[in-house]
Parts: structure tokens; C-alpha cells; sequence
């Protein structure tokens, strides 16, 4: 089955499994495949990142970000709001 996923979001969808479940080796596989389609989605490398970071795999985190880096990719900068009423 995974052999055969086309479509990037299918992907994309199973890295964030393996994020949830810690599926390292799969989720390499994801990420590596999304890319290939979408070499310029950041998510991936978040998600991937994400994985990483459950395992305290911190060299790997840090070769995404230097390859974000060579590659002029960057994360977009996140902003939460609440609003009170009274």
C-alpha cells in the first residue's frame, strides 16, 4: 500500500502518523516522499523535525535545519490570540 501513494498529502498525512505513533523510520520514508513532490514544503520538515525531537534525535533536527538553510527555506513565524469578553 505505501509503495503505492501518489498524491503528496498522503504523505504528508502519514509522517503526521508517524509523529503521533513514533514511527521514525517510517516517517523518514513520508518526509523523503513528500518532499520529492513538494521540495518546498516546510511542513514536511517541521513534522520531520517533530519525529526527531520525540527521540531526542537532535543531530537530525539540526541537518534539517542547516539543509532549510542552504535550501532558503524558513518557517513562518506563529502567533496564538485569545479574545476575552466580559
Amino acid at each position: 500500500m505505501v509503495n503505492e501513494m501518489t498524491h503528496k498529502e498522503n504523505w504528508g498525512a502519514l509522517l503526521n502518523a508517524c509523529n503521533e505513533f513514533g514511527n521514525v523510520e517510517l516517517g523518514k520514508l513520508a518526509a523523503r516522499k513528500a518532499l520529492e513532490m513538494d521540495p518546498h514544503n516546510v511542513g514536511i520538515y517541521v513534522l520531520l523535525s517533530n519525529v526527531y525531537a520525540k527521540f531526542g534525535m537532535w543531530d537530525e533536527i539540526e541537518q534539517l535545519r542547516e539543509l532549510m538553510k542552504e535550501t532558503g527555506l524558513k518557517k513562518d513565524v506563529g502567533c496564538s490570540w485569545i479574545e476575552i469578553t466580559s
